[in-house]
């Protein structure tokens, strides 16, 4: 709630944030969370708390969240900036590395790509989290609930929802993609994960 609380000061302040500060606040703000908690609830499992807090899902828990941050950036673009709302990662990266709006966007489509990479790397190796925690099947079978029924589909959800909601549909009035192709035209720094 606090994020959500900062974004409001920061628009009526004019406050530019660093693609640090605003990573930092974006990670609280985007919503994930919640909605891998709900999804326990309402998928009748719970995670072992052993696992919840291991390294391996707490890394896969962080590159979904991020994937959807940076797909929802550049979903959002056109409208935010339209609206003068300088929180969004494009506006912030274009600004900071004084790239075009087409090599920031490729950047961003790379760092998802490695993200859900890691991800399915990780998801590959659940057995050994599985062992090393020493899970029994009914305790494995609930890992495996969270990694598809909640990590999974809240990155899914993120690209359905952008598609068929008409959130951001003033990029789609003007015939444009709201996800450019292109070659990078300059050296894009490291975003935070």
């Amino acid at each position: 709630m606090n994020s959500f609380l900062a974004e409001v000061v920061h628009r009526r302040s004019g406050t530019i944030l660093t693609s640090d500060e605003y990573m930092q606040l974006r990670r609280d703000s985007i919503g994930v969370h919640p909605i891998l908690d709900l999804a326990e609830r309402v998928g009748h499992f719970e995670v072992p708390e052993a696992a919840f807090k291991s390294d391996h899902l707490t890394a896969m828990r962080a590159l979904a969240r991020d994937a959807v941050i940076f797909h929802n950036d550049i979903c959002s673009v056109e409208k935010e900036e339209s609206w003068g709302d300088p929180h969004n990662l494009v506006l912030i990266l274009e600004r900071e590395q004084r790239c075009s709006r087409p090599a920031v966007i490729e950047f961003m489509r790379e760092m998802v790509r490695e993200r859900l990479e890691r991800f399915c790397g990780l998801e590959a190796s659940l057995v050994s989290l599985y062992e090393s925690l020493g899970l029994n099947d009914r305790e494995r079978e609930s890992v495996r609930r969270y990694v598809g029924d909640a990590l999974r589909s809240v990155v899914r959800g993120d690209y359905d929802w952008a598609e068929q909601s008409g959130r951001y549909a003033a990029s789609e009035a003007k015939g444009e993609s709201r996800i450019p192709q292109g070659e990078n035209q300059c050296e894009v720094g490291q975003v935070l994960i």
